[in-house]
């Protein structure tokens, strides 16, 4: 459309940091791992200790399919809305892109909070916390995403065995090395004022 026109279109469907670094560098370097089964241990070490969080109390998994739970008001679509489980909120909330108060949510859904504050997560006690390094990174066919609990082997216990992949599980500690979280925060909200700007009165 955007060549048909002869103008920039500008997507904002797509829910990627828009100022990531490109990461096929990064996954370049890890083109070996292909050869070989997924080991993700090295990767949530390096995740844990980003997110200065106990290593034993993160793991990549499926939350809702063990924990259920029920969204108390208009959120993203997605998270899950059944009668019984603990209540799931986006914070940021999406679409508005707020900041959650501090309130009651059994589940956090953080995919969005480091790009929002410039901290990985708010730390909610007792609370878990389900994210998206996809959304960090730009890098959506690596499906990176995380858990945060306190009980992670109920959670874990869900998991499909190999459910990460090896290039994933190679590349994130590099990635993570490589992350800036308040300097991507900074650009975003800048970009955020100059979109706000063109599109005002």
């Amino acid at each position: 459309m955007s060549a048909a026109l002869g103008i920039d279109v500008l997507d904002l469907s797509v829910s990627l940091n828009p100022v990531a670094p490109d990461v096929r560098a990064v996954v370049a370097r890890h083109l070996d791992a292909v050869g070989s089964y997924p080991d993700p241990a090295r990767a949530t070490t390096a995740l844990a200790e980003a997110m200065n969080v106990d290593r034993d109390a993160e793991a990549i998994a499926l939350v809702a399919a063990e924990l259920g739970g029920r969204v108390a008001e208009p959120e993203f679509a997605l998270l899950p809305r059944t009668a019984t489980g603990p209540r799931w909120r986006s914070n940021p909330h999406n679409p508005t892109g707020l900041l959650a108060a501090h309130e009651q949510a059994g589940v956090w859904d953080e995919a969005f909070f480091p790009l929002a504050t410039g901290t990985w997560t708010r730390g909610d006690v007792g609370c878990v916390v389900v994210g998206s390094l996809t959304k960090v990174f730009a890098c959506p066919g690596l499906r990176l995403g995380y858990v945060v609990a306190d009980d992670v082997d109920r959670v874990a216990r869900r998991q499909p065995e190999w459910s990460v992949n090896g290039f994933a599980s190679a590349a994130l500690p590099d990635l993570l090395d490589g992350a800036d979280l308040r300097g991507w925060h900074k650009q975003i909200a800048d970009l955020r004022g100059d979109l706000a700007n063109l599109l005002g009165p």
